[in-house]
């Protein structure tokens, strides 16, 4: 029989686990209250050390020993994937019907991003909206054939050898729903380096989820970890999400301004509340520093492993700052709604270099580290390239190790025109397996181009028209013939220049990123879903690996 005495929680023990809570997620004031209301400056547990997330982690066990309790006696070779939930009742899976058409369909409520309610300029408004969309393209799904059983022929004693059912092929697209889809939105994500199946994703209803993606298997797949940013609500929609070199942390950025650090088990591992805006961008660099972004203007290094303590700030630009990009070293680059980018420095006060010559809001920073390029992407329906290759010097030059100010204004190396659209998206091609290679930059428009351009000489090499969508993303494998795109509410994977793979949903989609191995791509959707094809059940022309899954 278990003691009693062993198992006893106090009132003064759940208090001190909510205060510390309060004070890791940044409501300093609440803290403070409830400090005063329950008298805990005078409770025998003041002094008691509580770790980071310590209310979470005893939660996430709790929900491990109600999972034990529901499944203990559960057969092995029929798992549930059912989501466990603090506030809500499981239910198995197994004890669940099946739905007919595979794939259940949330309410298509209109999303905004993030980026459209800026608080700072209606300018911003019109950022990556892809909401009222007409002439979404849709597509019939085709009815599915029934295959009667096999009917009896001959004497009845007659032995028929049956004839051998061909395995039934993995579905190359599988949905991962879990996220509110109340809180409609296009969900941030991003896969883990080092662990290809380990992917993150966060949404508009204020919680960050792992999945452990399976290469074969169902068509649903339910969240394994679920980490909380409360309160729920628009104040806290996760707007960025990214992880470091070796896969061990991972940072959150959210419109309540406030900077989170998880490990990849979902652990929450410090918090950051020095920005006074939403942040637009997490970029950790190779030694382990966290560069973020926000609309108050201003981007800030962090120490994570000192416990997320703001290292300096950098507060150059006039209006939003929309991203951020490391370059080499402690050297990084900013851009944002003031048409601005500055490349800046640890340790500098000042900025290195100006770079202008865009005419609307700067939206994205792409590095090519070989070449020593920056690129730049714009609402003004243009590209821009940057030759930074002397950045270093700046500091050479100085026999204090100090930059002396100069007036460095930079205009672009080569600017890209050509789209009849805002420029959504831009990414260098990778090298892959190649020895030598020249840079080519891909950028995305919402007039339903992707373009590629060589990076030497500006020139435009190829035009890709996805559709009448409006092309929101686009994302290389690993390797550097296979790109992918989202347009309206299309996936397209095209190798080479040619299409040979489409997938399509009533929903609108955003965004594209690869699996490290190349094994798997995802797509975020409008209904807080994310759609993954899993690359082993397609055929890629010319290889023979895949399935052809027509």
């Amino acid at each position: 029989m278990i003691n009693e005495n062993v198992l006893n929680i106090s009132s003064d023990e759940v208090n001190c686990l909510i205060q510390s809570y309060l004070i890791d997620s940044g409501f300093q004031h609440t803290a403070f209250c409830l400090r005063q209301e329950a008298r805990l400056d005078v409770s025998p547990n003041a002094k008691v050390h509580i770790p980071r997330g310590g209310l979470i982690m005893l939660l996430q066990k709790a929900l491990l020993y109600i999972e034990a309790e529901m499944h203990w006696a559960q057969d092995k070779g029929n798992p549930c994937s059912s989501p466990f939930s603090l506030l809500s009742n499981h239910i198995c899976s197994s004890s669940m019907s099946a739905s007919p058409g595979g794939t259940p369909q949330g309410q298509r409520n209109g999303s905004k991003d993030k980026r459209r309610t800026s608080p700072k300029s209606a300018n911003r408004q019109k950022r990556a909206r892809l909401e009222n969309q007409e002439n979404k393209e849709k597509e019939s799904t085709p009815a599915l054939g029934s295959r009667g059983a096999p009917q009896s022929t001959g004497t009845p004693n007659k032995k028929k050898t049956p004839a051998k059912a061909k395995p039934a092929k993995p579905p190359a697209v599988i949905m991962l729903k879990g996220h509110s889809q109340e809180a409609s939105g296009f969900p941030r994500w991003s896969w883990n380096p080092k662990i290809p199946n380990l992917l993150a994703t966060g949404g508009k209803d204020s919680t960050l989820r792992l999945w452990n993606v399976p290469e074969e298997g169902s068509e649903a797949v339910y969240p394994t970890r679920i980490c909380m940013h409360l309160p729920a609500g628009p104040a806290c929609d996760i707007t960025t999400i990214s992880w470091n070199a070796d896969g061990s942390l991972l940072a959150t950025g959210a419109y309540d301004g406030i900077v989170r650090v998880w490990t990849f088990r979902g652990e929450l591992f410090c918090v950051m509340t020095q920005h006074q805006g939403p942040i637009f961008s997490v970029k950790w660099s190779k030694t382990g520093y966290l560069l973020t972004g926000s609309l108050d203007e201003t981007a800030i290094v962090w120490d994570v492993e000192a416990g997320g303590k703001p290292k300096q700030r950098f507060s150059h630009h006039n209006d939003g700052c929309l991203d951020v990009e490391w370059l080499e070293g402690e050297f990084f680059a900013t851009c944002g709604s003031d048409r601005n980018i500055f490349l800046e420095c640890i340790g500098v006060n000042i900025p290195i270099a100006k770079l202008q010559g865009h005419d609307d809001e700067i939206n994205q920073l792409k590095y090519e580290a070989k070449y020593k390029l920056l690129a730049s992407g714009s609402d003004d329906y243009t590209a821009c390239i940057w030759k930074v290759d002397d950045i270093a010097q700046y500091l050479a030059d100085s026999a204090d190790g100090v930059v002396k100010p100069r007036p460095d204004v930079r205009t672009f190396t080569h600017k890209l025109r050509g789209h009849e659209g805002e420029v959504a998206n831009i990414q260098w091609q990778p090298k892959g397996d190649r020895e030598t290679y020249d840079p080519v930059l891909v950028t995305s428009s919402f007039d339903g181009t992707v373009r590629m351009w060589n990076g030497h000489t500006g020139d435009c090499i190829s035009i890709f028209q996805a559709g009448s969508g409006k092309v929101c993303g686009h994302s290389f494998a690993p390797r550097p013939d296979i790109l992918a795109i989202v347009a309206g509410n299309k996936l397209i994977l095209a190798k080479d220049g040619k299409e040979f793979f489409s997938w399509s949903d009533k929903e609108s989609l955003f965004e594209t990123a690869w699996r490290v191995d190349g094994k798997a791509v995802a797509a975020a959707m409008e209904n807080s879903m994310v759609a993954v094809v899993r690359m082993p059940s397609i055929s890629i022309p010319g290889e023979e690996d895949g399935t052809d899954t027509a």
